[in-house]
């Protein structure tokens, strides 16, 4: 989950618009921040995406403005299992 995650999705989403994110949103952003990397400069993406749904916008500004710490990055392999089984 990270600025250009986001910007994929909202591009892929241009196609096919059924398309839904899993993880992509602020809990679990915020339950593993102790585990974030950090987004390359050249990586990021601060421009507006118009593909996104509701809840996944407020985590996609959060990251492009720094909010919850300087150009955050999270992997998916550093997601706990638990976590996912809960969202699945």
């Amino acid at each position: 989950m990270d600025t250009h995650g986001f910007a994929i999705l909202s591009r892929l989403r241009q196609y096919f618009p059924q398309v839904r994110s899993l993880l992509m949103d602020q809990a679990t952003l915020q339950a593993h921040l102790a585990l974030c990397t950090e987004e390359m400069d050249s990586k990021r993406f601060t421009g507006e995406l118009t593909g996104l749904a509701p809840d996944e916008s407020p985590v996609f500004a959060a990251l492009k403005d720094n909010t919850f710490g300087k150009n955050l990055r999270l992997e998916q392999e550093r997601i706990g299992y638990a976590w996912l089984l809960d969202a699945l």
